[in-house]
This record gives C-alpha cells, structure tokens and sequence, in this order.
C-alpha cells in the first residue's frame, strides 16, 4: 500500500461528493454552503489481509452562515426512489 497514494484517492472521492452536495444545496438556494466528512482508511480485510478500502461519513446536506452570525444546516432532499 502507499499511503500517499490513498490519500490522493480519498482528496478526489471526497472533493467529488462535497461538491455535489454544495451543487444540490445551490439549486435549493443555499449559496455558500460548505460540506462535511469524516473518513477513516482501513487497511486490511476481515481476515487480516491486505485490502485498502474507506469508511466515510458525509453529511447529507451542508452547514452555511445564516443572517444572526450562526452557524446553520441546511438538509438535503431524501434520495428519490
């Protein structure tokens, strides 16, 4: 495994997925909305062997700054069937 590598990988799906909930929050009219994740690299499988994979919590929605000073978030829509 490298590393480095990983994280590059990560940096991509991440970017990837934020913008697209900043993308959705825009055409609801939130403007400056600013996505969330955690993601944590797991290195191995359950057996013990070598199988690099991500576990990530993205935030359904975006956090933006309302009028009063406050932090807010704002949810996205629940996912169509």
């Amino acid at each position: 495994w490298d590393h480095r590598l990983c994280r590059r990988v990560l940096a991509v799906f991440i970017r990837a997925v934020l913008g697209f909930e900043r993308r959705r929050a825009r055409d609801r009219g939130v403007e400056d909305g600013v996505g969330g994740a955690v993601t944590a690299i797991q290195r191995f499988g359950s057996a013990l062997n070598t199988n690099v994979h991500f576990h990530s919590l993205v935030a359904q929605g975006v956090f933006f700054p309302s009028t009063d000073g406050t932090i807010r978030f704002a949810p996205a829509p629940a996912p169509s069937d």
